[in-house]
């Protein structure tokens, strides 16, 4: 886990110890800069805030993520449970996977988070207007009166066939908070692999347009951590 992505913001530092509650998180990343390392990061963040956390596997099974997370010893101490998708049962319904995380969350009434990869590739099993439903009635999970669970979906924004629909724009309109991993625009560098975007979504019952919006943070991938650096060059921080 890399503390440069504690703080992705002005009002947006999560750490261990500021892990936050009721949140839908949306990672949208594409083909060139992949947002692994922030399903990563956030599995991280909340089991060493001490959450109970739902994995939920659909494309990659759930050893891509481990490293530098003990699941074996999470799961012995039932703060981990993963959920492996990657290979459904013909004819299942999404409904029956969503009671499997709603029944998740009240097995305890302790912090919970789920985190699913990827949303994206459930609209082959179930189309897209079911999938939609799905995310809805996660979200359901994040209001408070149902334990304020975060969840946190990794979409991919590129991958879209050209006949078919576009999740990303209905996903971000549910999301609390969109983080986007793009390219630069300039090509490849061995310094920077990327930039992260970071868009906070409006709560207010007037508007439900993402009103606050960051800089965009220039980031290197490195073997054990994240390495981010402000506008100017200098280096956010990193672990």
């Amino acid at each position: 886990m890399a503390e440069a992505l504690y703080h992705l913001g002005d009002s947006l530092t999560w750490s261990p110890t500021s892990a936050p509650r009721g949140q839908l998180l949306l990672l949208e990343d594409c083909v060139e800069a992949s947002g692994a390392f922030l399903v990563h990061h956030f599995t991280s963040l909340f089991l060493k805030a001490g959450h109970r956390v739902c994995f939920v596997a659909s494309v990659n099974t759930p050893e891509h993520y481990a490293a530098g997370v003990n699941f074996a010893a999470c799961q012995s101490k039932n703060q981990l449970q993963v959920l492996n998708w990657t290979k459904l049962e013909s004819g299942i319904e999404w409904t029956i996977l969503f009671e499997k995380l709603k029944n998740f969350v009240r097995e305890d009434e302790t912090s919970a988070s789920i985190i699913l990869d990827d949303v994206s590739a459930l609209k082959w099993q179930f189309g897209d207007d079911a999938v939609l439903n799905f995310v809805r009635c996660c979200k359901t999970l994040t209001h408070s009166k149902n334990g304020a669970t975060n969840v946190v979906l990794l979409s991919h924004g590129d991958t879209d066939l050209p006949s078919s629909r576009s999740l990303s724009p209905a996903l971000a309109d549910m999301a609390t908070v969109v983080l986007a991993t793009k390219p630069l625009t300039t090509g490849y560098s061995k310094d920077i692999h990327g930039t992260l975007l970071v868009n906070r979504q409006n709560q207010g019952l007037s508007s439900s347009s993402l009103h606050e919006q960051s800089t965009p943070i220039p980031y290197k991938i490195l073997e054990s951590t994240i390495k981010c650096y402000h506008s100017g060059g200098e280096a956010l921080r990193w672990n």
